[in-house]
Parts: structure tokens; C-alpha cells; sequence
């Protein structure tokens, strides 16, 4: 693995201080070190930091690396749950806001179109940090401009914002309606619950694709697809294809970018395109209708290895609420990434042969302002009901309601192809394709800060003591 020389920092092998066949390079300070199999980011920590703890590279590399301390339920088949709570250590990487006076990753010219118009493909040198066989590719960039006015508010309302609808109905049930007024909410509440997820049909799907498209604006969606001619050719041999979405952050409402309403994806790919999320919300009045009209689905094993047996692609985040759980509100514009222990995606996609493709998402980190009580309690809460009970906020400052209308970018990269090894499938071939996948995830990263000029570098902090295993 190498990556591109940087103004901040350069990557070099891991050293163990404890060997005594290695040396370490006086110069670089010990702080500023990731630790584990592979690679490590040497950089210095910027003096705002006021964590001594904390460290500050500007590679992804860091925290992608595989550790060698995995312990053998991390293979464990499942999606979304949360593994076990106990000591050890976890490392976590965070998106920062670049300043402007420290840019100096190289310019790069990219055409983009609205959502009227054809989209552009474009030539770019491909990441020295990738491992694709191959020294270019095309990219595909989708831009639509950006209209957070009356009408695409009003859509994205009715797509995020029930949960504060749903708080609000609770609360006036319960301190303010009267008896009448209580049985007619408590009635729709049950209603919802009876009537099928999909109910009203053909109808709930026209309103969620207004909902979608109305959601693009808001979001001015973009969207850049790496290899365009290599997913259309996947899409021919009818295999369903694994987008790996991250982060999750508080709400990946970003995945939105993966609805065949909008067809951002080629052929069959894009007309099945579902995203997987908690099965906690398809539990939960009125979420369950609005979530299946926007085409998602529970992120459950029966779910995740239907779809993959019926060749019906998906998207889905892999670090799942666990990054929520890592998020520190101190540090509000960090970009938690949970990844080295979640294997159980990898082991499915072996069994069915079904490719891989990392997918990152920009611009979803301070979304929402967010609070929620720390410790072991919260957290096995969490592992127990599929979410995180926290409180958040977004714009306007309203409680449970909408995200800021911030612009997303979501970079979808080249597929990975893994065999078919049935049921049996091999704790190695499980090491050696998650080790791809982050590699791969690392250097669409990568290419994407220096070709499409976003405003975010990676910095890495360390974290001892009781930690999530």
C-alpha cells in the first residue's frame, strides 16, 4: 500500500517499539503514531488539539489497517447488530474541516451537470494508493444544484422529520388531548402498525420518489461513480452487488443517493436499489410506511442474503449505530468511521460470490447537533433496541426535525469481486477481502479529496482503556 506524498506527513511501515530490531525515527513523535498490522501516518498534532491523546495524520490508511487482535466472534454473520462490549482498544478516524491557508493538495479540472442535463465522464489519474489492476478510469459526476426552498423542505419533512411528528403526537396524547382526541392518535398508531409497510401501495411509492427527487434538490445531490463501465458490467451478469456506505453518522440519510428512482446507478443495479437500515424502524408507527415508500428494508441476515440470492443489489452502512456510540460532541465535526471488527458483510458477500463496492459519503458531519448520556448503559440500550437514544437537532435548531440543508457528495468506487465459497467460507478469505475492501475504501478517499477538491482531511485519535471490542 502507498500513498501520494503530502504536505503534513508521509506514510512509513508500522515500528513495534518492543522489537528491538527496529528502529524508531527520533524525529516523529510517538503521539502522533497509529498503531496495528500495515501502515501508519506519521504527522505532527495541530496545537489546537488539547487531547494528548489525540493524534492528527491526514490518511485514511491509519485506521483502515487490519488488526491482528480480532478475536474470532468479529466473523460472527451478523449485519447490524452490535458486537460485544469489553477492554481493549479501538482507533478511530475523523474528518476535520481543512483551512483553507493549509491546501495543498493539486488542482484538478471536473465538469458536472445538473440532473436535466447528460452526465459527463472524465479521465483522472487513479489513486497510487488503489489497488485496481488497472492506471485509470472513468468517472461519472452527477451534480444537481442546490433549492432548500418551500417545496423541497416540505418533502424532506415528510421523509425525516416524523420522528419529532411522532414525539410530538406522544407528548400531546399524553399531557394535553383529551379522551377523544387520545383513542383517534392511539388508534392511527395501531393502524399503522396493522396496515402492511408497503400500504398504500402503488401510491406510497410515487410519493416516495417525490420525496427522493424533491430530497436531491435539497441536498444538491452529487454524486461520482469511479468506474461506471465496471458496475454496467456486473449488472449484466445479474449479481447483486454490496454497496458499503460510509459513515454512518447520526442519520446516513445520504443513502438516498442509491434510489432507483433517481437512477444514479447504471442498468439493473440502479433499478433495484434498496438500502438496509435498523430493523428497529419498520417497528415503529408511520416510520415503517415512509421508510418501505423510499424503498428500505430491514438490515437482517434473512434480508441481507435474500436479496444477495436474488441477485437484487443494496446499499447499507456497516458500522451501523456503533459509530453514533464512538462520536464525541466535543469534537462535533469529527467523522467517526467503525470498520476493522465489522466482517460479517465480507462473509456474506463470500458465500453468495457477490461483489463488494466502497461508497463514501461528504458533507453529513454537523448535519444535526446531538446529546446523549455516556456509559456501559447507553450502550447496551443501543445493542438491545437497534438505535441510539439520544437527543439531536438539526435546522432551525427544532428537535428530531430535518438535517441542515447541506450539500452531499457520495463517491461510489470500483466493485471488488470475491469468489463463491458456499457455506464454507474460510476465516482467511473473510481477512483478505475486508482488508481489500478498506484498502480500496482508503483510496477512493484519497483520489477523491485530490480530484474533486473537498474540504475535509483525516486526522486519527487513539482511544485506551474501555472501549468497544
Amino acid at each position: 500500500l502507498s500513498s501520494p506524498v503530502s504536505a503534513r506527513g508521509r506514510l512509513r511501515p508500522t515500528i513495534d517499539d518492543d522489537d528491538p530490531t527496529q528502529a524508531r525515527d527520533p524525529t516523529q513523535p510517538k503521539h502522533s503514531e497509529f498503531r496495528g498490522e500495515g501502515w501508519v501516518w506519521m504527522g505532527s498534532r495541530p496545537a489546537r488539539d488539547p487531547h494528548p491523546h489525540h493524534s492528527s495524520p491526514l490518511a485514511l490508511a491509519c485506521f483502515l489497517s487490519a488488526s491482528s487482535e480480532l478475536s474470532s466472534a468479529a466473523f460472527a454473520p451478523r449485519v447490524g447488530g452490535l458486537p460485544a462490549i469489553g477492554r481493549g482498544c479501538f482507533q478511530r478516524a475523523a474528518c476535520h474541516k481543512r483551512e483553507q491557508s493549509e491546501r495543498t493538495i493539486e488542482s484538478a479540472m471536473v465538469e458536472v451537470v445538473d440532473d436535466s442535463a447528460e452526465s459527463t465522464s472524465l479521465s483522472h489519474p487513479a489513486s497510487s494508493g488503489s489497488i485496481s489492476s488497472s492506471d485509470s478510469s472513468k468517472w461519472k459526476v452527477q451534480d444537481t444544484p442546490q433549492d432548500f426552498g418551500v417545496v423541497p423542505t416540505i418533502a424532506v419533512t415528510l421523509w425525516l422529520g416524523w420522528n419529532g411528528f411522532i414525539l410530538l403526537m406522544i407528548l400531546y396524547a399524553i399531557f394535553l388531548a383529551n379522551n377523544m382526541q387520545r383513542m383517534v392518535i392511539i388508534g392511527l398508531f395501531s393502524l399503522s402498525l396493522i396496515l402492511p409497510a408497503k400500504f398504500p401501495g402503488v401510491l406510497g411509492d410515487r410519493i416516495g420518489g417525490w420525496m427522493m427527487r424533491e430530497a436531491e434538490k435539497y441536498f444538491g445531490l452529487k454524486t461520482v461513480i469511479e468506474d461506471e463501465d465496471d458496475l454496467i458490467q456486473h449488472s449484466k451478469q445479474n449479481k447483486a452487488i454490496i454497496f458499503a456506505f460510509n459513515p454512518h453518522d447520526m442519520l446516513p440519510y445520504a443513502v438516498f443517493a442509491f434510489n432507483p428512482t433517481l437512477r444514479r446507478l447504471p442498468g439493473k443495479i440502479g433499478e433495484d436499489g434498496c438500502c438496509l437500515m435498523t430493523s428497529a424502524i419498520f417497528k415503529i408507527p408511520f416510520l415503517r410506511q415512509i421508510y418501505s415508500w423510499v424503498s428500505g428494508a430491514p438490515v437482517d441476515r434473512k434480508t441481507f442474503l435474500g436479496r444477495l440470492h436474488r441477485g437484487e443489489s443494496f446499499t447499507f452502512s456497516p458500522g451501523g449505530v456503533q459509530e453514533v456510540l464512538l462520536k464525541d460532541p466535543d469534537r462535533p465535526d469529527d467523522v467517526v468511521l467503525y470498520l476493522k471488527k465489522r466482517k460479517g458483510f465480507v462473509k456474506l458477500a463470500l458465500s453468495t460470490g457477490s461483489p463488494i463496492v466502497p461508497v463514501f459519503g461528504f458533507n453529513l458531519d454537523g448535519s444535526y447537533g446531538y446529546w446523549f448520556p455516556r456509559g456501559h448503559l447507553t450502550e447496551k440500550l443501543s445493542r438491545t433496541i437497534g438505535f441510539v437514544p439520544l437527543l439531536f437537532w438539526g435546522r432551525w435548531g427544532i428537535p428530531y426535525f430535518i438535517p441542515k440543508p447541506k450539500k452531499i457528495h457520495v463517491v461510489i468506487g470500483t466493485a471488488i469481486d470475491v469468489p463463491k465459497e458456499g457455506g464454507d467460507v474460510m476465516q482467511e478469505s473473510i481477512d483478505k477481502y475486508h482488508d481489500i475492501f478498506l484498502k480500496e475504501l482508503e483510496a477512493l478517499f484519497e483520489v477523491s479529496l485530490r480530484m474533486l477538491q473537498y474540504d475535509h482531511y483525516v486526522a486519527l485519535t487513539d482511544h485506551w482503556g474501555d472501549a468497544v471490542l
